[in-house]
């Protein structure tokens, strides 16, 4: 990076000083047109020569700044001349200033107006052009699941929109981070200054992926950590979108993805707050934590109050490896996420050993169902999804002493319609989905429990 292009990263820095002293300035010139505030005229031409030497450096360093070639040209160009304005008029106000008080008057409303105008662009080119009115038009983010179906588009309707939501403020037509631009395919498939973002059917060699999975506290995360950040299920969206060929024009049903995505957003429903321990747990091993993502395995706290971890294996080549590490880990691991992954009956062993375990995803797997008993052991599982998995129904009721299950997920198995009835008896806590339906559970499916008169 050259000496101009630092100086010219203090843009941003500097030019909020000009913005706040020229507006004090014109506060200060209204003011003293009453008789208690007289006493700030001394002050004003001060302030104003204030003002315009620092908007002389603020478009210096901000001219500095336009010629790393992320901003678009004429969005550039009019805040550059607006701003050069400003300093120049600035300049010219102190002069008006020495010669009539009420000319004065009339040129700061002229400055004000040019400056308004000028921080307007500047927003615009470094948040987005809807940045002051996102937060009133926008919908509520979460995906009904009942909105996709076949004829749901892949991109138009689920990837566009998380771009637009997530990553059109730093790669639109306005600013291109890193020469990269998300606002339009043809854009997308350029890719930036890096080469090209997105590899079709490879989710692993995607450098957009991979930067989505980075650490929040790596620079080359994105989105930046001070922006929003995308939903697990925002990311498994556009996985699913890549693995399956990156179709700009394409539906799911053409794609043969709409139950696929329908259980994506069934299995990544907000955890409720009562799968994670009330108990406090000690500090997970760091040392292990940084082995396990040197394979590619996403380990995040639950929240940012908490020691309790939730674990993301659909990265990992290694399952065998990670669960062996994840087993130093058992005390804090609470959430594990292994579908769409290689995970096999035999691995189940070492997953039922995460005794602490409250919620797990092996849905989308090869799993036949014969490993499952190997979970008995997980007393405290609330959410247990396996849909598109080959597990059957006889293998399904060797986890009925599973009576924390209050969520069960057994869509696209090979659970019979016959054994429904048996299955929802035995699981009298959980909700059962089969099938995309949800089965009810009837008053005859519960016990009623008596307490002892005090």
């Amino acid at each position: 990076m050259s000496i101009m292009e630092i100086v010219g990263r203090f843009h941003p820095l500097l030019v909020h000083l000009p913005i706040g002293i020229l507006v004090l300035a014109i506060a200060f010139e209204w003011l003293s047109g009453y008789q208690r505030y007289q006493i700030l005229k001394p002050a004003i031409t001060t302030i104003i020569s204030l003002g315009a030497i620092t908007a002389l450096f603020s478009c210096i360093t901000g001219y500095l700044l336009s010629q790393n070639g992320e901003y678009d040209g004429d969005t550039v160009s009019w805040h550059q001349w607006l701003g050069i304005s400003v300093t120049l008029l600035s300049f010219l106000y102190v002069w008006i200033r020495s010669k009539s008080e009420l000319a004065a008057k009339v040129f700061s409303v002229v400055v004000l107006v040019l400056l308004s105008i000028t921080g307007h662009l500047g927003g615009s080119l470094t948040h987005g052009e809807d940045y002051l009115t996102e937060g009133l038009f926008t919908n509520n983010e979460s995906m009904n699941v009942a909105s996709i179906d076949d004829q749901t588009k892949m991109y138009a309707d689920l990837v566009q929109p998380i771009l637009e939501s997530k990553c059109y403020t730093c790669h639109n037509a306005s600013k291109q981070k890193g020469k990269l631009r998300l606002d339009a395919p043809e854009h997308i498939q350029k890719g930036g200054k890096n080469g090209t973002v997105l590899v079709a059917h490879k989710v692993d060699e995607s450098e957009m992926i991979d930067r989505l999975l980075l650490p929040l506290d790596q620079d080359e995360h994105m989105p930046p950590k001070e922006k929003k950040q995308l939903s697990s299920v925002e990311v498994e969206i556009l996985k699913r979108w890549i693995a399956s060929g990156a179709s700009f024009d394409q539906t799911v049903g053409e794609l043969k993805l709409t139950n696929n995505l329908k259980d994506i957003l069934q299995s990544h429903n907000t955890p409720n707050v009562s799968e994670v321990p009330i108990d406090d747990v000690g500090k997970a091993d760091e040392s292990i934590i940084n082995k396990l993502r040197m394979l590619e395995v996403m380990v995040v706290p639950v929240s940012q109050e908490s020691r309790y971890l939730s674990v993301n294996l659909i990265n990992t080549t290694n399952i065998d490896s990670a669960l062996v590490m994840m087993q130093e880990l058992k005390e804090q691991i609470v959430w594990l996420n292994a579908s769409s992954t290689s995970i096999s009956d035999v691995n189940l062993k070492l997953v039922g050993a995460l005794t602490n375990l409250s919620r797990l995803h092996l849905n989308n797997t090869k799993l036949s169902g014969e490993g499952l008993v190997s979970l008995k052991p997980l007393i405290n599982l609330r959410y247990l999804n396996l849909s598109n998995t080959n597990v059957t129904g006889k293998a399904l009721m060797s986890l009925a002493s599973l009576t924390s299950l209050t969520s069960l997920h057994v869509y696209n198995t090979a659970v019979q319609e016959s054994e429904i009835d048996a299955i929802q008896k035995a699981f009298l806590n959980a909700r059962i989905e089969w099938k995309n339906y949800v089965v009810p559970m009837l008053p005859t499916d519960t016990v009623r429990v008596m307490l002892p008169y005090r």
